[in-house]
């Protein structure tokens, strides 16, 4: 089973390859798709495993890759963090914890509540 860690969908590997018949990358491609949003998913990933903490862990100065949402916080928290951008593959810094999560991604800053820096699931480095 692949869970898509955009929409939390969980599907069979062999159906994640038909979904993308209408790719424009034809029949060669190794990636799987998620039937219900569309997410490339990277070959051979099956979802959360590789995961060291989740954001609000990270130590002011310390940078990591995102690698996924954790969709049991909630369905609006996962929309929210989305949102901003903060998606799968994105690396992220933590710059303060205190009054609030702010992080850098890329050339933007960014404040999160305790809720939704808890929500975004760091890779393992």
């Amino acid at each position: 089973m692949v869970t898509c860690p955009l929409c939390g969908f969980s599907f069979e590997e062999v159906l994640g390859r038909s979904a993308c018949e209408n790719c424009p990358m034809g029949g060669d491609c190794t990636w799987a798709c998620c039937p219900n949003c569309g997410y490339a998913l990277a070959p051979g990933r099956k979802g959360p495993s590789a995961v060291a903490a989740n954001l609000s862990l990270l130590r002011p100065g310390e940078s990591a890759e995102i690698l996924d949402l954790d969709h049991s916080a909630g369905e609006e928290h996962v929309k929210a963090v989305i949102s901003m951008g903060l998606v799968p593959g994105v690396r992220v810094q933590m710059v303060r914890r205190y009054p609030t999560v702010l992080v850098k991604a890329g050339l933007r800053s960014l404040a999160l509540d305790e809720a939704l820096a808890r929500a975004i699931l760091l890779k393992g480095e």
